[in-house]
Formats: C-alpha cells, structure tokens, sequence
C-alpha cells in the first residue's frame, strides 16, 4: 500500500468540490447528504482496514459516556468507539497511515474551512451567539453499533457546530438505519415550554416527535447538520445481531 502527495491532494480537492456543491435542507434546521462523499479509491481503503468490533471499546471504556438513566446507558453502550488518534497509534504502519491522512483531511484547514464557508449563512442564522465563528477543531470517532443500540429524539451539545456521521456499512441493505430528523409534536412543547431557550441534554420519548426525514445508510454517504437547539435527531433501534452499524462520526467544535 503506497501513498503520495499527489493522491492526498488529490483527495482533498474532491471532497471540498463535495462540500461547495452540496444542497442544505432547511428542515427542523439545517442539514445536509453528500453520497458518495469520499473519492472511492480513500474510502475503499478506509472500509477495508475497520478494526474489528474485538478492538473497539464501550463509550465507558473509551471515557465518553455521558450521565444518563440506566437504560439510556445500557443501550448506548451498544455502540463500539475508537478515537481515529488511538488507530493511527497503534498501528500496524500502513493502515495508521490511511487513519492518519484521514484524519488530516477531516481536521485540516482546507475541509474544516469549505464547510464554514457552505454553512456560514446557515450558522449565522441558527447560531447567533457563536457567529461568526473564530476558531474550529475536529474530533473523529470510528464506531460499530451492535443489536440493541438507539439513540431517542435528543439535541447535540451547543460546544458543537457540525455534527456529521460518514456511514460505511457492508452494503446499502439496511439503508433505513440512518439517522432521523424530528419534530416535536404539541405534547412534547406542552411539557417543555421553554425547550428553545437551552439546550436539552437528554433523550426523549419517540411519543412525542414526528419523523422529518431519514438520512439513507449506504456506503460512503454523509450526513450532517448544523447543531442548534431545534434539531432534534436519533436513529431508530437495531434489532437484528448481524447487523453491525459502521459509521465515522465527526464533530467539528467552536473554540
């Protein structure tokens, strides 16, 4: 496996070309898909060195879990995580490589900046209080969903301005296990009447939102959008043991 400059520059132009001819859904907020988002070649690289579920740590073992009830806890830790930093560590060498120019990519300026200037307007508008933006850095976690994961209707934190999932599954079979884009129905305003003046921090009852839409879960798509305190999103529950929810999640985080 050889790399050289020319491929990543390569590369790199082909996903910002992405990023700058993307279309932006006003939906719930704003939000966004890129099929296939990676130029082939990288990501056909990508997929065929994902470390195995084995090699992959709980949100607790890996320090991510954040406080919730038992039962939110037991099914999120039905997700598998690795820091795209913990991959390029330990190595073996050639496939810390791809990690690493992965992850260059996805934290370089050239990337972070074409999505700041495709979203600004988009920002400015959801995010007043952080625009315009002075500073961003990105965090990548490579992540496995095992049966029984979910994630319930919840806001992402307000420390995140995009928030992306690149989705890697096997094939396009179960392409309804992207993630979803809610509404909150009156019952949910009714019990929470000032939801939009903060960020809600946990994850509620599927009772009490409507489906907006559905990102598709087919190889090398992405979705994104931009985090605000109306776009409330989750992913429905896996309910089948073979089926292994591949994803690379990216935060890009105002400093």
């Amino acid at each position: 496996m050889s790399l050289n400059i020319d491929d990543v520059e390569r590369w790199q132009c082909a996903i910002v070309q992405k990023i700058e001819e993307c279309t932006v859904e006003k939906e719930q907020g704003y939000s966004f898909e890129i099929e296939n988002f990676l130029p082939q070649d990288l990501y056909d690289r990508m997929v065929g060195i994902w470390p195995p579920v084995s090699e992959l740590q709980t949100l607790s073992e890996a320090g991510l879990a954040v406080k919730r009830t038992a039962r939110e806890n037991a099914v999120t830790e039905a997700r598998k995580v690795a820091k795209i930093t913990d991959l390029i560590a330990r190595g073996p060498a050639e496939e810390a490589l791809i990690w690493k120019v992965l992850a260059s990519l996805f934290s370089g300026a050239e990337v972070v900046g074409a999505f700041y200037r495709k979203m600004q307007p988009f920002i400015a508008e959801e995010r007043p209080e952080i625009y315009p933006v002075k500073a961003m850095h990105s965090e990548v976690l490579v992540q496995t969903d095992l049966d029984g994961f979910l994630l319930g209707p919840h806001l992402d934190a307000p420390k995140k301005v995009l928030s992306m999932l690149l989705y890697c599954p096997v094939n396009a079979e179960n392409a309804a296990l992207g993630t979803s884009v809610f509404r909150p129905r009156a019952s949910f305003l009714e019990k929470n009447p000032g939801y939009r003046n903060n960020f809600i921090g946990k994850y509620h009852d599927l009772s009490d939102f409507d489906v907006v839409r559905t990102a598709k879960y087919i190889p090398n798509n992405l979705f994104g959008f931009i985090v605000g305190n109306r776009m409330f999103h989750g992913i429905a529950q896996i309910k089948n043991k073979n089926v292994l929810r591949r994803n690379v999640m990216w935060n890009i985080y105002h400093d």
